[in-house]
């Protein structure tokens, strides 16, 4: 048996089959970040300062999103991503980036550990995050495929132009994105948004009243005199609520906060406290 899959192995490794995946209206929204960066250059001292490429497309239509952000840290990512929903108009099942160190603590092949701010972040969109797998460039191959068409129907354009703004940057991105997703797909008569408006838009989940806020989550011990320190401030846990050796989930957001029994779960709303 050994041998069969030793032998078997090295019969997988030289085939490099793949199998054709065909995507639900609705489903999936792939994300990543492209591996070349744009930049703009500050008018008055003429430095240059490089910008991370957020890329969005939905598995079915190949609606595409995309825009310049500052970094690939959390706040700037769950903002692009955010606003790729927002651009949507929906919100798809699932969301499957790449294992982004702003999305996933750990990879795994089975059970990726997400991070905070993303399970929270898909919480308030009521979707669910699929990470790719370590290894597996497949899972990810129409979002890279995707990327690849930008750099030519938006990177090149773009290279020789000179940006003193992000604003100023998104918003030549915007153009150049309008005319890749009513480009007619190779062979075909309809394009992304063709095939976007006639299906898939109507299959996504309706997004929440209010956008994302990203919150700062830490464990934080009930004191004796009924208070929670968060950051310089303390906050007044309700007594009753209090117990021996008592701690809480916090989760400040702007001049809010939620506070949650660790073993319990149980959350105390902004209105709750003192």
């Amino acid at each position: 048996y050994s041998r069969f899959c030793r032998l078997f192995g090295e019969w997988e490794k030289s085939s490099k089959l793949s199998l054709h995946i065909e995507h639900k209206a609705g489903d999936k929204l792939f994300i990543d970040f492209a591996g070349k960066k744009l930049s703009i250059i500050d008018p008055q001292t003429g430095v240059i300062t490089e910008l991370e490429v957020f890329v969005a497309v939905l598995g079915y239509s190949q609606l595409t999103y995309c825009q310049a952000i500052h970094s690939q840290k959390k706040a700037d990512f769950l903002s692009a991503l955010a606003n790729a929903l927002t651009f949507y108009g929906g919100v798809p099942l699932a969301i499957v980036p790449d294992n982004l160190k702003s999305a996933v603590n750990k990879s795994s092949k089975y059970e990726p550990d997400l991070n905070e701010s993303m399970a929270d972040f898909a919480e308030h969109y009521q979707t669910t995050i699929y990470p790719t797998r370590s290894h597996r460039p497949q899972d990810k191959a129409l979002v890279e495929k995707t990327i690849n068409i930008l750099y030519t129907r938006i990177y090149a354009v773009l290279t020789d132009k000179v940006f003193h703004s992000i604003t100023a940057l998104n918003e030549a991105i915007r153009e150049h994105l309008f005319f890749h997703n009513q480009t007619p797909f190779q062979g075909k008569e309809e394009s992304r948004q063709d095939r976007f408006d006639a299906i898939e838009r109507t299959t996504l989940q309706v997004l929440p009243t209010t956008r994302y806020e990203l919150k700062s989550f830490k464990m934080a011990k009930v004191h004796p005199d009924c208070h929670v320190k968060l950051s310089e401030e303390q906050i007044e846990f309700p007594e009753e609520r209090v117990e021996n050796e008592g701690s809480g989930n916090t989760e400040p957001a702007g001049n809010e906060a939620t506070i949650a029994k660790a073993s319990e779960g149980n959350a105390i709303q902004p209105s709750e406290l003192g």
